[in-house]
C-alpha cells in the first residue's frame, strides 16, 4: 500500500507556456508520461491527502511495478481490463498500468452489482482490477460474469522503468452519460487523446508549472482527461481527492497552490457558498483561472466563482465522444460572450439541419463536430451510428447555433425537449431563470405526463440549508423572466438531483419520483365554502370529479383555453377580476382561494412587477384589449435583465370601460399617475400591444405635457381605433374601394 506521510509544500515556480510538452499524435499516452520522467524525473507529478508526493520518476515506476503485476495476474497484451477502485491516486495509476496492456474500462464503484455487470458485458472486459482486502460489488459481478477478477494491493515502486510500448490502438472504453438513454460504449484511441491534450493545452496555455485541483472523480471522462491525462501529459501536476468537500477542497488550495481547477456546475457552487462562510478567507493567489465543464453553468455561478476568486471562469463544451473538451471561452485578453460556451479548441463545428445541410451563422440547428478528437462509432450499436452520423460530421443531440466569430451557442438537448401541447419548451431556459434566485442550491426541469397536453413542466429544487421558501414564491419568481407556457406545474423537493457522473441532470429518474409521489397522495377535500366553490369550477371545466384542493390545475387536464374559462368563470362567481396570469401563478384550489381572500388586494393592484431588478430604468408595458399582461411574459428572456419591466392590467371599475365607449384620456391619465408613483422623474420607456398602444401614445402626451421626457414609446400590432364615431359601412366600402383603385396591378 501507499505510505502516509507528511507532505512538503510545493509551490510552483513561473508558469511555463511551452506547448512541446505534448507528445505527436503518433505517440501513446505512456510514452508521453515516460518522456517527463526522463526529461524531468523529480518533477511532481501526483498529490493528494494524506500520501507522499508523487514524482514523474517514481510515477513511471509505479506503473512498471503494476504493469508487471497485472502481466503476472494473467493479463495479456490486448486485453481488455475495468478497473473498479475508489478515487484517488491508485485509480489513475492502475488505469494508466492497464493501458500499458490494452484498452482500460474505468468503472464507477458506487453502482450497482446489476449495473457493474452490465456495463462490463457491454465493454466486453476479460479482466476486472479491484481492491485487495475488500469486498466489492465489482468483484461479485466480475465472479458471476467468470472474469479474470485481480485483487489489487499497491507496491511501493519497482526499482526501474519498463517497456511501456502497448501496439493497442484503443486507450480507453467509455459509457456515455445515459441521461436520456441507455449508455453506449465509446472505443477513445490514444491517437484521439493526445489530440484532445494538445487542443486543450493550448486553449488553456498549459505546461509544466501548471498544478490542477482536480474535483471530479476518474471514471469520469471529466475527470480523467481534463483533471489527470491533461495535467501529467503536458507535464504538470494533479491534485487528486477520493470525494469532493468544500473544506477538503480549500485546504488543498492552501497546501498545493494549484493554477487552475475544474468542476461541474453544483461543485462550483458549493464551493463557493463555503467559501463566503469562511472567515477569514482562505489564499486564492494561485489560482489563474477556473473551469467548468459536464453540464450548463448558471450566470450566477460564474459571476459569484469569479467574484470570489478574482480570476476567468472559462466554460467547456465536450462529450465522451470527441475525448472530452471541444470548445471553451478564451482566457483574456480573449472575449468571453454571455450565454457562449466559446469557439473551437481544434475541432471543426457545424450547425446541420434536419437534412444534414451547414446552416450559416445564428441559425439554429443540431451541432454537428468533425476532427481528429472524435469518436469512429460506437461498439456493437450499428443503430445510434446509423443516427449519430452525418457523413464525417458526428451529431451531437444538442441544438444551438455559431454567431458570425465562431462562438457557440448552446441552446438545448433534443432529446430534452418537453413536448407541452405542440410547443417545444427547452429545460435550459427555465433552470437558468431559477438559479437566479439566492435561496436555490439545485435544481433540474423535467417533463411529466399530461392527459391533453401530452407533457407538462415540473421542476426539481434543492433549497438551500436556512432558507424557507413557498411553492407559490418560486412559482412567482419564475413565471416573472419566462413565458406563461414555461412556468413550471409541480415542484419535486429533494435533498439531491440525481445526476449522472458527469454531472448531467438524469431527468428520466426525476419524472419517475415524481410519479410515484403522486400514487401516494391522498385527495384532501375543499374545508371552506370558497374553495368548495372554486372546486365545483374546477369540476365543470375539467370535467373531473376526484379533485384535491392540492393538485396542480395544469397536471389533472387544465390547459390556456380552460385556465381562460376559469378566470372568467371566478371572476362572476366571486365579482371580481382575475385574469389568466393569476391561474398560472395560483394553481391549486387552496392557493386561489387564498388569492380570492384577499380580493381588496387584487382590484388595487393594476401595475404588477414582472422583473423588479435592474439598475435601468424601467419598461412599463400596457395591457391589450382584454386588460391582461399575460402577453408580456413571454419578452422577459428576450429583455436585457438589468431592465425592470411593469405591467400595468386593466381593473375594472364604474367610471372606466374597455370598449367602444372606453375614454382613452382618462384610462391614460390614471397610468401615468401609477408610473409617476413609481418612478416621479422621466425618462420613461413606455410599450404597449394591441389597443395598450393606444393607450400608451396618450400616456407619453401627457408626461410630454408635464415636461418630462418619454425616451422610448414602443406600439405593437396597434390601430386607432375610432371610438365613438365609428363610420357606416357604405362610407367604410367606399373608403376602402378609393384605396384598392390606386393599388398598383399585380
Amino acid at each position: 500500500m501507499l505510505r502516509s506521510v507528511h507532505y512538503t509544500r510545493f509551490v510552483p515556480k513561473k508558469i511555463l507556456r511551452s506547448l512541446n510538452t505534448v507528445s505527436s499524435a503518433s505517440e501513446s499516452i505512456l510514452e508521453t508520461i515516460l518522456g517527463h520522467a526522463q526529461s524531468r524525473p523529480k518533477g511532481v507529478a501526483i498529490l493528494s491527502p494524506d500520501q507522499d508526493e508523487i514524482t514523474y520518476e517514481k510515477l513511471a515506476m509505479m506503473i512498471t511495478a503494476i504493469l508487471e503485476l497485472l502481466r503476472d495476474a494473467g493479463v495479456k497484451p490486448g486485453d481488455r481490463s475495468a478497473v473498479a477502485l475508489e478515487n484517488g491516486p491508485e485509480f489513475g495509476i492502475t488505469a494508466l498500468a492497464a493501458i500499458g496492456l490494452g484498452p482500460c474500462a474505468p468503472l464507477n464503484w458506487r453502482l450497482t452489482e446489476e449495473e457493474i455487470a452490465k456495463q462490463m458485458k457491454s465493454m466486453g472486459v476479460q479482466n476486472v482490477i479491484v481492491p485487495y482486502g475488500k469486498q466489492t460489488l465489482a468483484e461479485q459481478a466480475g465472479l458471476k460474469l467468470g472474469l479474470n477478477v485481480i485483487k489489487l494491493s499497491f507496491p511501493a515502486t519497482a526499482n526501474h522503468i519498463g517497456d511501456f510500448n502497448n501496439t493497442a490502438e484503443i486507450a480507453l472504453l467509455m459509457n456515455t452519460s445515459g441521461t436520456t438513454e441507455a449508455p453506449k460504449t465509446v472505443p477513445i484511441t490514444h491517437e484521439m487523446l493526445c489530440h484532445s491534450v494538445r487542443n486543450t493545452a493550448a486553449a488553456f496555455r498549459l505546461g509544466p508549472s501548471d498544478r490542477c485541483l482536480n474535483t471530479v472523480q476518474l471514471y469520469n471522462i471529466h475527470g480523467l482527461v481534463i483533471g489527470f491525462l491533461v495535467a501529467l501529459m503536458t507535464g504538470g501536476s494533479t491534485i487528486l481527492m477520493s470525494a469532493f468537500k468544500p473544506s477538503l477542497f480549500f485546504e488543498l488550495l492552501e497546501k498545493y497552490c494549484p493554477t487552475w481547477y475544474t468542476a461541474p456546475p453544483a461543485v462550483h457552487q458549493s464551493v463557493v457558498d463555503y467559501f463566503s462562510s469562511l472567515e477569514p478567507r482562505p489564499s486564492t493567489g494561485s489560482l489563474r483561472f477556473a473551469r467548468s465543464g459536464g453540464a450548463a453553468c448558471p450566470i450566477s455561478v460564474i459571476e459569484a466563482v469569479e467574484a470570489a476568486f478574482k480570476v476567468p471562469f472559462v466554460i467547456a463544451y465536450g462529450m465522451t465522444e470527441t475525448s472530452s473538451q471541444v470548445t471553451s471561452t478564451p482566457l483574456p485578453p480573449g472575449k468571453r460572450k454571455i450565454g457562449s460556451v466559446g469557439v473551437s479548441n481544434g475541432n471543426e463545428i457545424g450547425i446541420l439541419d434536419s437534412d444534414g445541410k451547414p446552416q450559416p451563422a445564428y441559425t439554429r440547428g443540431e451541432i454537428a463536430i468533425k476532427g481528429k478528437t472524435v469518436f469512429a462509432g460506437y461498439e456493437n450499436n450499428a443503430l445510434a451510428n446509423e443516427a449519430s452520423f452525418c457523413g464525417a460530421w458526428f451529431k451531437t443531440g444538442d441544438e444551438g447555433y455559431l454567431d458570425s466569430d465562431g462562438y457557440l451557442f448552446v441552446t438545448g438537448r433534443y432529446k430534452e425537449v418537453i413536448n407541452k401541447g405542440g410547443l417545444k419548451i427547452y429545460p435550459s431556459g427555465i433552470e437558468e431563470a431559477v438559479f437566479r434566485h439566492p435561496a436555490v442550491l439545485d435544481a433540474a426541469i423535467f417533463p411529466v405526463p399530461h392527459e391533453r397536453m401530452g407533457e407538462e413542466i415540473a421542476l426539481a429544487i434543492v433549497i438551500k440549508e436556512g432558507w424557507e421558501l413557498a411553492d407559490r414564491d418560486i412559482i412567482g419568481f419564475i413565471a416573472n423572466q419566462v413565458a406563461y407556457y414555461e412556468v413550471p406545474s409541480a415542484i419535486l423537493r429533494l435533498d439531491l438531483i440525481p445526476r449522472s457522473p458527469a454531472g448531467k441532470v438524469q431527468r428520466h429518474k426525476l419524472t419517475e419520483l415524481w410519479l410515484s409521489r403522486q400514487r401516494d397522495t391522498t385527495r384532501v377535500s375543499p374545508r371552506n365554502n370558497v374553495e368548495q366553490r372554486i372546486y365545483e369550477a374546477w369540476r365543470k371545466i375539467l370535467r373531473n370529479d376526484a379533485i384535491s384542493i392540492f393538485d396542480d390545475f395544469f397536471l389533472i387536464g387544465g390547459d390556456s383555453l380552460s385556465a381562460a374559462s376559469l378566470a372568467a368563470s371566478l371572476s362572476g362567481e366571486f365579482a371580481i377580476q382575475l385574469f389568466t396570469s393569476e391561474i398560472y401563478r395560483h394553481r391549486t384550489i387552496e392557493q386561489q382561494a387564498m388569492l380570492i381572500g384577499s380580493c381588496k388586494q387584487i382590484r388595487g393592484s393594476e401595475m404588477v412587477p414582472l422583473r423588479e431588478s435592474g439598475h435601468h430604468s424601467p419598461l412599463f408595458a400596457i395591457h391589450a384589449l382584454d386588460g391582461d399582461i399575460i402577453q408580456y411574459y413571454k419578452l422577459l428572456p428576450y429583455i436585457d435583465n438589468d431592465i425592470p419591466l411593469y405591467g400595468i392590467r386593466y381593473i375594472s371599475c364604474s367610471e372606466d370601460r374597455l370598449d367602444g365607449r372606453a375614454d382613452i384620456r382618462r384610462i391614460a391619465k390614471r397610468y401615468a399617475g401609477l408610473i409617476k408613483n413609481k418612478q416621479p422623474e422621466g425618462p420613461y420607456f413606455l410599450l404597449g400591444w394591441s389597443l395598450g398602444g393606444v393607450i400608451a401614445y396618450e400616456i407619453a402626451q401627457q408626461l410630454r405635457s408635464q415636461g418630462q421626457e418619454v425616451a422610448f414609446l414602443g406600439i405593437v400590432d396597434t390601430q386607432f381605433p375610432e371610438f365613438g364615431t365609428r363610420r357606416s359601412i357604405w362610407k367604410r366600402l367606399s373608403v376602402h374601394g378609393k384605396r384598392l383603385m390606386r393599388m398598383d396591378p399585380v
